[in-house]
């Protein structure tokens, strides 16, 4: 995901306690490969995850119709 999906959902974070070790992960686009090292590097704050699942659908189906 993107910087601005995950600091526009700060009310959706939890603190991930067993984070993935990979620093790299091959399947990332380069922006979503530097959102993964800042919250590796706890840029946020400690050890920030973002659950997805929980967005609201409306929003995410507007932001999936605006990518395609």
């Amino acid at each position: 995901m993107e910087e601005a999906t995950l600091r526009s959902r700060q009310d959706l974070w939890v603190e991930e306690k067993d984070q993935y070790a990979a620093e790299t992960l091959p399947l990332l686009m380069d922006p979503e490969q530097m959102v993964n090292r800042a919250i590796k590097h706890n840029t946020w704050g400690h050890n920030v995850r973002l659950e997805r699942e929980r967005i609201a659908w409306d929003v995410a189906w507007k932001t999936l119709q605006q990518a395609i």
